[in-house]
């Protein structure tokens, strides 16, 4: 599965438009024609009317593993909703005066081992809210909103060190699933243990990612950004 460069933690040049990179291999076919997760005869069987009356089909995206036709149109959805936001966000400041988007967390981490446990596993997308901040442009802007400018990048050896954490995290979930198959047989609170732990680790992932942040950008600039943009970023600890 290929996570195109989308135009975020970078200033634009040019189009924006980036040759695209490559993912790397996940336990998941990615790149094959889309598979139902829960087969054919899953369905057929007692235990198909029981998922229907929990709103589930066969047929639903949901139960397809992710194709790269889907992913380029899911992770395009979210640069369109980026480009819509930073063009009313700036529509409203000082004439004269741009910022752009900044991803505290690096498109790079998309695109390596945890790009699947971050946008499939998770749903998190690099150009989502919780993951920007609004720098500015350029000096000018820099001045008049008192943020610093887009600095273009990430500290040496910044991707690494992400990946350690994000390999901790999902520890904690491989060992859920490891306990499921060890099991005589699946379980709902196999299940459910499962997806208990995938879903702690979206909260720590945010919480990583607005840490990083003020490393980047230091936690005078971090305070001044979270004045003046957490509500119109949708963050819930916005003043």
């Amino acid at each position: 599965m290929t996570i195109h460069r989308p135009i975020f933690g970078r200033k634009q040049t040019g189009a924006g438009q980036r040759p695209p990179l490559r993912v790397a291999p996940h336990e998941v076919a990615n790149d094959a024609p889309a598979k139902r997760i829960l087969p054919e005869e899953v369905w057929d069987g007692p235990a198909g009317d029981t998922l229907r009356d929990m709103g589930m089909h066969p047929d639903s995206p949901a139960n397809h593993r992710m194709t790269q036709e889907r992913a380029d149109a899911l992770q395009q959805e979210q640069i369109d909703l980026q480009r819509q936001f930073l063009e009313r966000v700036n529509s409203q400041l000082p004439a004269g005066t741009t910022v752009c988007a900044y991803a505290m967390l690096p498109w790079a981490l998309w695109n390596g081992p945890y790009g699947h446990m971050l946008a499939v596993t998770c749903g998190l997308w690099p150009q989502q809210p919780w993951n920007t901040l609004l720098l500015a442009a350029d000096q000018r802007s820099s001045f008049v909103l008192d943020l610093p400018e887009h600095p273009g990048g990430y500290p040496p050896d910044f991707v690494p060190q992400l990946e350690r954490l994000l390999g901790e995290l999902r520890g904690e979930m491989d060992a859920e699933m490891a306990k499921a198959k060890a099991a005589a047989s699946l379980s709902w609170d196999a299940v459910a243990a499962w997806d208990a732990a995938r879903v702690a680790m979206i909260p720590k992932i945010m919480a990583m990612a607005h840490y990083v942040g003020q490393m980047c950008v230091g936690e005078e600039a971090y305070a001044r950004h979270k004045k003046l943009f957490a509500k119109t970023l949708g963050w819930p600890f916005g003043d």
